[in-house]
């Protein structure tokens, strides 16, 4: 069903402002900002990418994706 949802939404150009980062050569498929996805992994990279393996938890239909920003932490000064 997923699949479905997000072919609906492809398109040949990318969506966003700045340049993505080298795919290392790996088929890219963009899609159309329409849908709010969540997931899991375990931390972010020096570089702004997510740590793989990252789990496709499904979509957040309470999200609208212009109001989606990066998620920052908070730093545990407790341990």
């Amino acid at each position: 069903m997923e699949f479905w949802k997000l072919k609906a939404l492809e398109t040949d150009k990318s969506p966003f402002v700045n340049q993505v980062l080298d795919t290392k050569g790996a088929l890219t498929h963009w899609v159309k900002p329409q849908l709010v996805a969540n997931f899991e992994f375990a931390t972010w990279t020096k570089s702004g990418r997510i740590r793989k393996p990252a789990t496709f938890l499904g979509f957040r239909y309470d999200k609208k994706p212009k109001d989606v920003v990066r998620e920052i932490p908070k730093e545990n000064k407790g341990e």
